[in-house]
Formats: structure tokens, C-alpha cells, sequence
């Protein structure tokens, strides 16, 4: 599975784009992030992940490697079920209250958000809960 509206470079960490061919890179990630990526830009427009090819600051919004520092030690970035887009078109509260309220498809496969963080992140962990997770940094 691939995205129709993210390249596989913006997902990806820019040390791991440059040594493994790209469909591979595909393969790390759950298809429900990918899925939820799609309708989230379907639904909320533009969005921003990594923008290293673009000498941005911004590296580790998809998929991260298990040795990184960024985040906790079992972020669900490194197992490939998690995401922290930026929406260009619209404030990220509204998304994150819609995603809460369960407004819209987009968020059918969404099982944990965070709060109180000027991206969007959202995960599809495993969980036994119907319930949403929502927790701070």
C-alpha cells in the first residue's frame, strides 16, 4: 500500500530514504496510518511531514528509526503506526476536537491522540478500549 497524496520521502527519515530502495520503505508502515493520511488531506487539506529534501527541520513525522531519541522508547513512529502531520489549511484544534468528537471517516482507524502539541498526532495502537486515547507530552 502506498499513499496517493504523500510521497514515500516524506515519511520516512532522510538516512533511511538514502540507503534502502523505496518501495521497501513502504512496507514499514501500517496501512491504517497510510490510509488515515490520505483522508485526513482529503478532508482537512494540505499537510506538511518531513520536509528534510527541502533543507526543513523536519525528520521524524512518519516512521522513526529505533535508535532515535525523539519521542518515547516504544513510540508507535517506530513501529509504523503513527503520524504527526502539520495542517497547513486549518488549525490544529479543530482537527483534534473533530478527531475527539469522531466528526468525520477520517478518523475510523485513530485509537490514541496527543494534546497540547502544535502538530496532529495520532496513532492506531492496539488497544482493548472503544474509547480514544488521548495523553500530553
Amino acid at each position: 500500500m502506498r499513499c496517493r497524496h504523500f510521497k514515500i520521502f516524506e515519511l520516512v527519515p532522510k538516512d533511511l530514504h538514502e540507503k534502502y530502495e523505496e518501495y521497501k520503505l513502504w512496507w514499514l508502515f501500517d496501512d491504517r496510518v497510510l490510509i488515515t493520511l490520505d483522508m485526513l488531506r482529503d478532508q482537512y487539506g494540505h499537510m506538511l511531514m518531513n520536509n528534510w529534501n527541502r533543507g526543513g527541520d523536519r525528520d521524524e513525522a512518519g516512521y522513526r528509526v529505533s535508535s532515535t531519541t525523539t519521542g518515547a522508547p516504544f513510540s508507535q513512529h517506530k513501529f509504523g503506526r503513527a503520524a504527526d502531520p502539520k495542517f497547513l489549511d486549518m488549525p490544529v484544534g479543530v482537527v483534534r476536537q473533530d478527531c475527539i468528537d469522531r466528526k468525520y471517516d477520517c478518523f475510523k482507524y485513530i485509537t490514541a491522540i496527543e494534546l497540547g502539541v502544535n502538530w496532529f498526532h495520532f496513532d492506531v495502537r492496539n488497544t482493548d478500549s472503544e474509547q480514544l486515547l488521548t495523553f500530553k507530552p
